[in-house]
């Protein structure tokens, strides 16, 4: 496997007198990073850390022009068994360390290979677990308010929206909403509308005596999520649990999304997260059959659906995910044709 790695060190002379005049060629640098350190070799054209892996190495020293400073670019690529990956993530850790030690927060990472390659594993988990529920909702959606769903439960302008869109798929416009956007949909707590604030204040006018109070029917104007009303009783996982849950793989996989870097413990927190999630979204819907929805709920479902999509500005977020769209396609271009294309998915 090939994995690259580039640095760019700048070391100004304003910041350090000593370290612009000392390290002022490639060869000085190389011998500061091997300096009291025998686990780092550097050849010519190659880069040995504990005998272990040795990677291609290249290194460029130049100064600014008009400027009393001078840049390092490195180049660390990696064509090693993916067992040895962790050498290679520690001799870069290292590198960073030494090179740091020489410059004032002017060290920058072109291209990062560690996270590059967490990335690249982490994107399917994400991928999966996302569908699976999307797939949990749709299915919810369906059996609930039947085929004419996305009529009754999407406002105008989500459906002009994916209308718009080149995929025209309203059949599909779960498909169309952001990962964090479909938590509410099963998370978030909400009256009926027999049970709902008006109805409550009827009551407590209509009672003269705390004892004629039917703390039951109080009760059930608590809020209730999705979750709570029709999966709660069959999945052992609560909902509060599972949309925290979704909320930090959420941030994790912005990571991903944008290339804000991706570690070894970042992946492994994921890989933990999407098995947390996985586990309950495929229990409730291996248990769809013995979900009961009445009439009035399923007429309230499409109302808090509509609303939910309502909050949803759909038009902030449309151009960023065609970006990151177009970006993982060009990442991913390598995998199996019949994956799916973000690209498409999020014009």
């Amino acid at each position: 496997m090939e994995l690259i790695t580039e640095y760019l060190i700048i070391i100004d002379k304003k910041e350090s007198t000593s370290h612009y005049s000392l390290f002022d060629t490639a060869a000085k640098f190389n011998e500061y990073l091997t300096k009291n350190n025998s686990d780092i070799v550097i050849n010519e054209g190659s880069i040995t850390y504990k005998k272990n892996i040795i990677c291609k190495y290249e290194i460029e020293a130049k100064p600014i022009n008009d400027k009393e400073q001078r840049f390092f670019y490195l180049k660390i690529v990696f064509y090693e068994d993916e067992s040895k990956i962790d050498d290679y993530d520690s001799l870069l850790s290292l590198i960073r360390t030494k090179s740091n030690e020489l410059t004032n927060k002017l060290f920058f990472t072109l291209s990062d290979g560690i996270s590059s390659y967490y990335s690249n594993k982490a994107y399917p988990l994400i991928f999966d677990v996302e569908n699976l529920m999307r797939k949990l909702i749709s299915y919810f959606l369906l059996i609930t308010d039947g085929a004419e769903w996305k009529e009754t439960s999407l406002p105008s302008t989500t459906k002009d929206a994916i209308r718009k869109s080149k995929r025209q798929d309203l059949n599909n416009a779960l498909y169309q909403l952001d990962f964090i956007d479909l938590s509410p949909i099963l998370f978030t707590p909400y009256q009926s509308k027999d049970n709902d604030t008006e109805n409550l204040y009827k009551i407590l006018k209509k009672t003269k005596k705390s004892e004629d109070l039917n703390l039951n029917q109080l009760k059930g104007f608590i809020p209730k999520s999705n979750w709570q009303r029709y999966f709660k009783d069959l999945v052992t996982c609560e909902d509060e649990q599972l949309k925290s849950r979704w909320k930090d793989l959420y941030d994790l996989r912005c990571n991903v999304a944008h290339n804000r870097g991706v570690t070894k413990n970042d992946f492994n927190e994921i890989e933990e997260l999407v098995s947390e999630v996985t586990k309950p979204l495929n229990e409730a819907f291996n248990k769809r059959s013995e979900v009961v929805v009445s009439p009035e709920e399923r007429n309230q479902l499409g109302i808090n659906l509509r609303k939910a999509v309502e909050s949803m500005n759909l038009s902030q977020f449309r151009l960023p995910m065609q970006q990151f769209g177009a970006a993982l396609d060009e990442r991913f271009k390598h995998f199996p044709s019949n994956w799916m294309n973000l690209n498409k998915v999020t014009k």
